[in-house]
């Protein structure tokens, strides 16, 4: 009996040795796994009001031994915890995962502090088998939603949109005749567009009290790319002088989107235009007899847009529901009525622009004196981020590309281009 239990000790030893001699060779292949690390943010600029992003810390693969912690510095203008903030402080990658995502969450107030940058960088100070692979850092940028209080902050906006079609009665097809022409084809590199500048929808009543001229058939054609791309810089629909040089693009109501008005400040102890100063043409303080579709003619006969046409959008049916191209820019980029994709779902895109609270700074003889009020275009000012929409009322949809939107609030149509315009949208 002892002989039989002296083996069968034996074995038992020779069993956990055989057992610890695998587990220790388990051990080795761990150890000796490495991974690559990469960061990685989403978006760039954020809003004060609501603005939020991403961070992932990602493995080359899935991590196979226990958590792997890192380090996570934050530095840059802004203050974690005042600023921003982030949904965890768990800086570890747990077995089995192969990345960590953090979210980052705008903290908005009512300081005026400018913007603020945010730099997040990723270090791995206790795991030798860890290397970073690429950047270390992902930079932030907060967009200020906040202005110095001045005698101009609670300043009314003059510049008003109408939204309400029921005042447009009059049918220009009727009235002269013909019908509304508007077709589109490809020519090489080229998309062509046909129109004679009459709308297939109703309008005010033309000559009026504000604006004298009678709508008339304007037959062009335009050519604009067919595969637009941006350039470097964006282009100004005036000149240097503040003259208009182009009309933004054309509906396909065969109306042109003209949003500039060529009226300007006029000095009053001489009677010249000061051209650095244009009048916006659906000021409650101008008056240029703009119709419901916010329309009027030029002394050409030519009918046209100078923010949203509110019968033509009436008559097109067009909801919060859908994403609706109604026309193209004269860069070849389309048109789209203020919906577009943001975040997965349809909304209502925003502009970036607001108006200014510091005053004018002119003489009121020469140059005009006062707040800001929306009477002038130069009352406004464009600040990134503030809105959905760059300088010139673009957004880069997920699903669309590139595109312009026609927003119902300042500046409604864009006023500058971010592609090449076409000579045949100059303003003749």
């Amino acid at each position: 009996m002892k002989t039989h239990l002296l083996i069968c000790l034996t074995c038992i030893v020779s069993l956990a040795l055989i057992s610890c001699g695998e587990d220790d060779t388990v051990s080795d292949m761990i150890e000796d796994i490495s991974y690559t690390a990469t960061l990685s943010g989403t978006g760039t600029s954020l809003p004060e009001n609501g603005g939020s992003a991403s961070i992932t810390i990602s493995l080359s693969e899935a991590n196979q031994g226990d958590a792997i912690d890192f380090q996570l510095s934050f530095a840059g203008t802004a203050t974690l915890d005042q600023d921003y903030s982030l949904s965890s402080q768990n800086f570890s990658i747990p077995a089995g995962s192969q990345s960590a995502t953090f979210a980052i969450d705008i903290q908005d107030d009512t300081v005026v502090e400018g913007d603020e940058d945010i730099v997040i960088s990723l270090s791995f100070p206790n795991a030798a088998d860890v290397t970073l692979s690429g950047s270390a850092s992902v930079n932030f940028t907060i967009t200020d939603d906040d202005v110095e209080s001045s005698a101009c902050s609670g300043t009314q906006d003059s510049y008003q949109i109408d939204l309400d079609a029921s005042g447009c009665k009059e049918s220009a097809e009727d009235n002269l005749g013909v019908m509304s022409e508007y077709t589109v084809s490809t020519s090489g590199n080229m998309r062509i567009i046909t129109s004679n500048s009459i709308p297939n929808h109703n309008i005010g009543m033309f000559p009026n009290s504000g604006n004298p001229n009678t709508i008339s058939v304007q037959n062009k054609t335009f050519e604009i790319a067919l595969n637009p791309s941006k350039s470097s810089s964006t282009t100004s629909l005036t000149t240097s002088n503040g003259q208009p040089r182009y009309w933004f693009g054309i509906l396909d109501n065969s109306v042109v989107l003209a949003p500039i008005a060529a009226e300007f400040f006029t000095n009053t102890s001489n009677g010249q235009d000061n051209t650095d100063w244009n009048e916006n043409a659906l000021s409650s303080n101008i008056r240029l007899g703009t119709d419901c579709n916010n329309s009027h003619v030029f002394p050409s006969g030519r009918y046209h847009h100078h923010a949203t046409p509110s019968a033509y959008i009436a008559d097109r049916g067009i909801t919060s529901g859908s994403t609706t191209q109604i026309g193209w820019a004269a860069d070849g980029f389309p048109i789209y009525y203020k919906y577009g994709n943001k975040g997965g779902s349809i909304e209502e895109l925003a502009s970036s622009y607001r108006l200014k609270t510091t005053e004018r700074g002119g003489d009121g003889v020469s140059a005009p004196s006062g707040c800001p009020d929306g009477t002038y275009t130069q009352d406004y000012e464009y600040v990134a981020g503030l809105g959905d929409l760059d300088e010139c009322n673009g957004y880069e949809d997920p699903t669309l590309g590139y595109i312009y939107v026609i927003t119902d609030t300042y500046p409604s149509i864009p006023r500058c281009f971010s592609g090449t315009p076409s000579d045949d949208f100059q303003n003749r």
